[in-house]
């Protein structure tokens, strides 16, 4: 029964670290170095900051694919296990 409640749980906390970016901007913007650089923020800093748009829109592009398979294969494998 609480198997459907954890792939929720899951889902969105998987969701949430790939898309972490206005508490790491705000406190250390990427740094130092590259220590705390997230899928986000990088692509903030190419398409704002390097004016790299195309790559910056290959990256959110592949960064919502990730995210479709990762929310898909969470859910094929509750609903699999929910029978």
């Amino acid at each position: 029964m609480m198997r459907r409640d954890i792939g929720a749980a899951l889902t969105i906390s998987a969701v949430a670290a790939l898309q972490s970016f206005t508490l790491i901007y705000q406190a250390t913007d990427g740094g130092p170095g590259y220590a705390t650089m997230v899928p986000g923020l990088l692509i903030y800093r190419d398409a704002f900051q390097l004016g790299a748009v195309g790559s910056a829109s290959a990256l959110g592009i592949a960064m919502t694919v990730i995210i479709f398979v990762l929310t898909f294969g969470i859910r094929a494998l509750i609903e699999r296990k929910a029978t």
